[in-house]
């Protein structure tokens, strides 16, 4: 008997209990629903069913000035996580801005949970520090030349 769809079941079960308890402290941001769903609930929902399907994706909007080494830090989570890193520029046509920013939040909590559990809690921390001393590294190399 294969247990590898139970443990992606159980996997993400585990997340969407996890993630909408963080959701009802938020509802208020998200309150705008449609189908009586708020923006958290639809996005930990969607989140959920990405992990299931295998994609595991970590969003950022509004976009913000990369910091140091963040590219570095992208690129260490693609390669040793499988994680996507996605940039949205734009909210979605019919979401407003803040309903939009509290989906990323809540679709965010749920895949970085889902990361934490696959690679460990400390897994973010080691890879930020790890891009960091490889950048700083580059720049170092760069001021000798």
């Amino acid at each position: 008997m294969n247990t590898m769809p139970l443990a992606v079941c159980l996997s993400v079960a585990c997340v969407l209990l996890i993630t909408m308890a963080g959701c009802q402290r938020d509802k208020a941001a998200g309150q705008s629903v449609s189908n009586g769903i708020s923006a958290c609930d639809r996005a930990t929902k969607d989140a959920a069913a990405s992990i299931a399907a295998g994609y595991i994706t970590l969003k950022e909007y509004p976009p913000l000035p990369a910091p140091p080494g963040h590219d570095e830090y992208i690129q260490l989570l693609r390669e040793r996580c499988n994680v996507t890193y996605e940039v949205v520029s734009d909210v979605p046509q019919g979401v407003s801005k803040n309903d939009f920013i509290q989906e990323v939040r809540c679709w965010n909590e749920v895949m970085e949970a889902e990361i934490r559990m696959k690679h460990g809690e400390a897994v973010f921390t080691k890879l930020h520090d790890l891009a960091t001393e490889r950048w700083q590294t580059t720049v170092n190399t760069r001021g000798k030349q």
